[in-house]
């Protein structure tokens, strides 16, 4: 876009370590990327805002160079090209002024349900506004905010939040009118429990996978030489329990390995990050969320990325 430094000239498509030009294609790169990494353990820190910059460095670190890095242009709300976020040279004053009100109330630890989510929604609407980084402030702050929750004793599913509620909700709330989002939030706040125990799963055969997955095989086989299980093993049973996220678990498959073969030239790097695509896809499954996040608006137009 021009007059933008992160984008290639005459272009929306942001500058990136792939060089890939084609938007389109970045997108669905850098879902990948970010779903390898976000089944990755995230960053420790105090919970402010140095901590989101860690969270957000660790979730993009594959595709941007400035990943962690506050953004250092104005970026304007698209649905509303008379309202800005928070000015570049403002980012960090207002950062350490949120910091400095979250730890004033410890963090939210300690409060009942009902002032947890509204304190909790108060401050992803202020750190929305703030809207910190050029690109993947709606991830790395949902990623942020659910360590906060977790940190607090409860748990805040974005999987169940409706992507154009959530963005309705945030455009409201930029403008003034925060009632959508206490609602989201209430609606998807629940305490942390203990989780049930899982049945132990059945074994499938070498030879019943490679019939089912000889496009993978080759992953197996060399994990097989180390004595090492592989995912491609549950992949078996959740063909035959859900066809549609099979899809979905095979097409992330084939992303990140398109994603390896662009960033790595050992086999062995490239066997670790197709391997961690399955575990995180698997992973997602099992617990409800999305195995490819949706994500069908673009960069430039997208509110909440």
């Amino acid at each position: 876009m021009a007059g933008d430094p992160y984008s290639y000239p005459t272009s929306w498509t942001l500058i990136n370590k792939l060089d890939i030009r084609d938007i389109n294609e970045l997108q669905d790169i850098e879902r990948v990327a970010t779903t390898i990494r976000s089944g990755e353990s995230m960053p420790q820190g105090k919970l402010d805002s140095a901590h989101l910059k860690s969270v957000h460095k660790h979730l993009f670190q594959d595709i941007y160079a400035w990943a962690g890095e506050y953004r250092t242009t104005d970026i304007r709300k698209m649905s509303n090209k008379d309202k800005t976020f928070t000015p570049n040279g403002e980012i960090d004053s207002k950062s350490k002024q949120l910091d400095q009100s979250l730890a004033k109330k410890n963090h939210l630890k300690g409060l009942p349900q009902e002032q947890f989510s509204k304190e909790f929604a108060d401050y992803i609407i202020e750190a929305n506004t703030i809207h910190h980084f050029r690109e993947g402030n709606g991830r790395s702050l949902r990623a942020f905010t659910s360590i906060i929750a977790k940190e607090a004793g409860y748990n805040i599913d974005y999987t169940k939040v409706d992507k154009t509620e959530w963005n309705k909700a945030s455009k409201q709330s930029f403008d003034g009118d925060k009632s959508a989002m206490y609602k989201i939030v209430a609606d998807n706040v629940k305490p942390i429990q203990a989780a049930p125990k899982k049945a132990m799963r059945t074994q499938y055969n070498e030879q019943q996978i490679k019939e089912l997955y000889p496009d993978l095989i080759e992953l197996a086989d060399s994990l097989q030489k180390q004595n090492k299980t592989h995912p491609i093993d549950k992949l078996a049973q959740i063909k035959e329990k859900d066809p549609e996220a099979h899809k979905q678990l095979v097409k992330l498959h084939t992303l990140s390995k398109k994603f390896a073969d662009a960033r790595v030239t050992d086999p062995e790097a490239r066997l670790k990050i197709t391997t961690k695509a399955l575990e995180s896809g698997i992973k997602a499954w099992e617990t409800g969320k999305p195995i490819i996040p949706a994500d069908k608006n673009s960069q430039k137009n997208d509110i909440d990325r």
